[in-house]
């Protein structure tokens, strides 16, 4: 996403920290697996995430449409690094514990989402883990916030968000809202991939 090259350095500093709904649930996801698991961060931007995983010995890989996010990551994370677009994930099946998509599935048009969402079970292993990070509302449109360029944003009821991942053949375990510090509200989605599947 073109957008997020012009904004991308201060994109970094506005979203420096991890917020604490996201650390209780990475934490969470962490605490399922005996010894530290491989994640996919999908829509890493500068990196924070992909570093917080890091920092606890998970192996990380980072993906992003936008170079000069993957720029910003590379100065703070030691995992790889990849340009590439969620729709399409030119990574091979069952290859990762767990996918990590924190509000990057919501610039998609909803049309897409299915496809990312296949994607992500597809690199999924079984028994494994994909979390869906988006924000609570309706409808989609383009906006802008601030001087920020314009961008899509996908706004998901908790039922239509269960019922697209369910639809590409992954168990849902919950669907629950947050509200982040800046009162906006958010919808996290923790889904598995079964094991026979």
């Amino acid at each position: 996403m073109t957008a997020y090259d012009e904004l991308a350095e201060e994109f970094a500093e506005r979203t420096a920290v991890m917020p604490p709904e996201l650390v209780a649930l990475g934490e969470n996801i962490l605490g399922r697996f005996p010894s530290p698991p491989s994640i996919l961060d999908v829509g890493c931007g500068p990196g924070r995430d992909m570093a917080w995983f890091e920092q606890r010995a998970a192996t990380v890989t980072g993906i992003d449409v936008s170079s000069s996010m993957l720029e910003l990551a590379r100065r703070q994370c030691v995992g790889e690094l990849i340009a590439m677009d969620m729709r399409e994930l030119a990574l091979p099946d069952a290859s990762f514990d767990v996918v990590w998509s924190i509000a990057s599935l919501l610039h998609l048009p909803k049309a897409d989402a299915s496809l990312a969402l296949a994607e992500f079970r597809r690199v999924v292993k079984p028994g494994g883990i994909v979390v869906v990070v988006v924000k609570a509302g309706d409808g989609e449109r383009w906006e802008r916030t601030g001087d920020w360029p314009n961008r899509l944003f996908a706004r998901y009821a908790p039922a239509e968000l269960r019922a697209a991942i369910e639809a590409v053949g992954l168990e849902v375990e919950s669907v629950t809202e947050t509200v982040s510090e800046r009162g906006e509200a958010w919808l996290q989605a923790v889904a598995r991939r079964c094991q026979a599947s």
